[in-house]
């Protein structure tokens, strides 16, 4: 039984502390965290292992997870289309998730990431279960490799840590190591879901009589640079790239399914987009 009292103050609702505590749970050992990503990142199933270890919310909360987590992971790899002969990036990789799922397909994938433990756990994973990929620690604003190295580029969940000027450097050399016609493809957060999600939570606190300025919801200190699909296209145009194709995700909830293919409410309900561009000649 894992306790999340602690985490009400700093989350603003029951649901958001169980999850907060339920993950740092996950970091107990170096076996039960490397076991919750192969099952979150790698393999997009419920670990039976985890499973039998937790009781009947903590098992909701995590098969909740692992399902957003596949929702995600493949709606991207769907439009990423990793085959043979193709060379891959994957920039903020973190854990190596598109490096391991695009090696798979036998693509020559490469990962970089600024976090050197995330490459770490990453490099240990990647050598149980994949081949054809590499690592490495460095800064997607100056990347080492040459023009025209690669045939698609993915950012997934990267974005939203940056802010608007290192946007535009990060499109820039996507752009330069990118070969002619070549694709890149990123994931992001929704500016509109996002901010809505934040007032939602300080909502609550108050309801619940807490004080919303005490609130410190995972991941918000972070995501400094949430966007609206509409700002990052028009980086991406002034950087050298035409838009192919925008896909909007729905939340977690049964209603999101149906609003977010309806063109009023997508922008509002979509817990995050893909967008697709080409690079120009």
């Amino acid at each position: 039984m894992i306790h999340y009292d602690e985490y009400l103050d700093k989350c603003g609702s029951r649901r958001a502390a169980a999850e907060l505590a339920l993950f740092r749970s996950f970091y107990s050992t170096p076996e039960r965290y490397r076991e919750f990503l192969y099952s979150a990142y790698y393999n997009n199933k419920p670990s039976s292992q985890i499973i039998n270890s937790l009781n009947k919310q903590e098992r909701r909360l995590y098969k909740d997870f692992i399902q957003s987590h596949a929702q995600r992971i493949k709606a991207i790899e769907k439009v990423l289309k990793a085959s043979t002969t193709e060379y891959i990036l994957d920039i903020g990789c973190n854990v190596g998730t598109f490096v391991f799922h695009s090696s798979k397909k036998g693509a020559m994938a490469y990962g970089i990431d600024l976090n050197y433990n995330s490459l770490k756990t990453a490099k240990e994973i990647l050598t149980e279960y994949a081949g054809g990929w590499h690592l490495s620690c460095q800064n997607a604003t100056a990347l080492s490799f040459k023009k025209t190295s690669f045939h698609k580029v993915v950012a997934a969940d990267f974005y939203e840590h940056l802010d608007e000027k290192d946007k535009i450097k990060v499109t820039k050399e996507v752009h330069r190591v990118l070969r002619c016609q070549g694709i890149f493809i990123i994931h992001t957060d929704n500016f509109y879901r996002h901010t809505l999600s934040l007032y939602l939570r300080k909502l609550i606190a108050l309801i619940s009589l807490q004080n919303p300025r005490r609130l410190s919801i995972p991941f918000h200190e972070t995501h400094i640079g949430v966007s609206t699909a509409r700002n990052l296209m028009n980086i991406f145009q002034q950087t050298g790239f035409k838009i192919v194709d925008i896909i909007y995700l729905p939340g977690r909830f049964f209603i999101d399914r149906i609003l977010v293919y309806i063109p009023l409410f997508k922008n509002l309900v979509a817990s995050g987009f893909i967008i697709i561009a080409k690079k120009n000649a």
